[in-house]
């Protein structure tokens, strides 16, 4: 453009000069031509020799030379404006060429420009840090100088695409002056500067981002082999409650549970049970509006009952917007059992597996409260338990105290709570129970005794001391201590009949 334009301004200025050159000559030539009549009028002042006819030549004359002045004029101020634009033009070029050398310095991507044969002939500031050398220092290298091998061989195909006029992106990986490796993203593309082309690339350090993206792609993979190899069942389920993804686990519990494999793409619904709908809706609709859900639910498979516990969470794809739900299920049912057991074991005596003392307590408290009155307790001693274990040893009483609970959970409902509450001591609560039915109870005690000790007249016998009592109100307490007193008294008249007949058999 520069030069197109002082090929003009030179064009003009030439022409405009032959004119000028053209006009004086002509102003010479006509002042020849009245030279003598001009000269005969300076040294002939008395002669007229302006008559008419040299009166029209002189004002011909004058007229042409005005002409030609305003002519000259004319030019003079083209040529004047000329140069005023060619200055124009050249200071604008000068400011022209410093914005661009300040941006090529200052601009914070690395700016390279090579030869078509790899050689660096510029490179600015950023370029040149970014590699640890000095702009100097890099004049005259080799691209091959910097990049790395795997880089370096990409080089000819690169060079192919650019000279023939394609603008590439690409990464590549340059050696610092140190020699540690760093990333760069590249754009790369062909200039022409005059008769030449120069390839003109731009470097974007992208260290930082690799590694970023490394660590990444290290936690993804991370989370894939934790959601593949977990013991737990995991899902991802879309907002249309479609299962997008799932790990083996939860195929193997879907097959083990419901009977049929999982396939991308299944309705979540076809996994959960018409009786959990509802309680799945609510508790997927929650996770969808960014709360994290915790439920547990059972399932009879066969003889089995299975326990899970399911967890909702949100997921969110652009950290804002929840697009589906991430469900993980996990296989409580050992922890339920375990906890069943040590639910038994704390209400239960061990040796008798009815219901121990703590839990008899628990239950007459949450009785005196409740409205299932008249309610009676019944109190029962085993006789002679302590002469079992020491003739005939511990283990034979404790067979006494385990025939002692099966007799009485014979008798009683399941409603009624059954207990042991000491060494030889059982008790049972009857809730909605009056007296007289207490009483039929009792009877009913012994006719099981009896029948048991019938049956088994290799065993020693089962004897109990039994004695009950009725509240009317909520005077369990009163009842229970009523209960015992009868139950000793009891006792002491079975013992002081056994001492008299024992009395009254003869000596052998």
């Amino acid at each position: 453009m520069n030069n197109k334009n002082g090929f003009s301004i030179g064009f003009a200025t030439q022409r405009t000069r032959m004119i000028v050159w053209g006009m004086i000559a002509f102003i010479i030539l006509l002042f020849v031509a009245n030279l003598g009549a001009i000269i005969d009028a300076i040294l002939h002042p008395e002669i007229e020799y302006f008559d008419s006819e040299h009166i029209v030549l002189g004002a011909s004359s004058a007229f042409a030379v005005g002409i030609m002045m305003a002519i000259i004029t004319v030019y003079i101020k083209r040529i004047e404006k000329a140069l005023q634009d060619n200055k124009q033009a050249e200071e604008s070029l000068l400011a022209s060429e410093e914005l661009y050398r300040s941006l090529f310095q200052q601009a914070s991507d690395g700016i390279l420009y090579l030869s078509t044969d790899g050689k660096v002939l510029a490179v600015n500031e950023s370029f040149a840090r970014m590699h640890g050398y000095s702009v100097e220092e890099m004049q005259g290298m080799n691209l091959q100088d910097l990049d790395t091998p795997e880089t370096a061989s990409g080089i000819p195909e690169r060079m192919r695409r650019v000279m023939a006029g394609e603008f590439i992106e690409f990464e590549a990986e340059h050696y610092h002056i140190d020699g540690h490796v760093f990333s760069l993203a590249v754009s790369m593309g062909v200039i022409p500067v005059g008769s030449e082309q120069l390839i003109q690339a731009f470097h974007r350090d992208i260290t930082e981002r690799k590694h970023a993206e490394e660590k990444l792609q290290k936690s993804e993979a991370n989370l894939r082999a934790i959601f593949a190899n977990s013991a737990q069942s995991f899902m991802l389920i879309d907002l249309d409650r479609k299962i997008q993804s799932f790990n083996q686990v939860a195929n193997e519990r879907a097959v083990k549970t419901f009977g049929k494999e999982i396939r991308y793409g299944d309705s979540i619904y076809e996994m959960v049970i018409p009786r959990d709908r509802e309680d799945f809706d609510r508790d997927f609709q929650c996770a969808l509006n960014g709360e994290l859900v915790q439920t547990e639910k059972s399932f009879k498979v066969g003889a089995d009952e299975l326990y899970y516990e399911f967890h909702f969470a949100p997921v969110r794809m652009d950290g804002v917007q929840v697009s589906g739900v991430f469900l993980s299920i996990t296989d409580a049912t050992e922890r339920k059992q375990a906890e069943k057991q040590l639910r038994y074991q704390s209400t239960h005596d061990t040796l008798t597996s009815i219901y121990n003392r703590a839990f008899f307590e628990t239950e007459m408290a949450r009785m005196t409260l409740s409205r299932k009155f008249p309610t009676s307790i019944i109190i029962a001693d085993v006789d002679y338990l302590k002469a079992a274990n020491d003739t005939l040893g511990h283990a034979t009483g404790d067979d006494l105290l385990r025939h002692t609970a099966n007799i009485l959970r014979s008798v009683f409902r399941e409603s009624d709570v059954l207990a042991r509450i000491g060494g030889d001591e059982f008790a049972v609560l009857l809730p909605s129970t009056d007296s007289a039915s207490a009483k039929q109870m009792l009877v009913r005690v012994q006719e099981q005794l009896a029948k048991h000790n019938a049956e088994h007249p290799d065993l020693p016998p089962v004897q109990l001391s039994l004695g009950t009592a009725t509240a009317e109100k909520n005077n369990l307490i009163e009842a229970f201590t009523l209960a015992d007193q009868r139950m000793y008294t009891n006792k002491a008249v079975r013992k002081a009949k056994a001492s008299y007949y024992a009395a009254k058999l003869p000596n052998e």
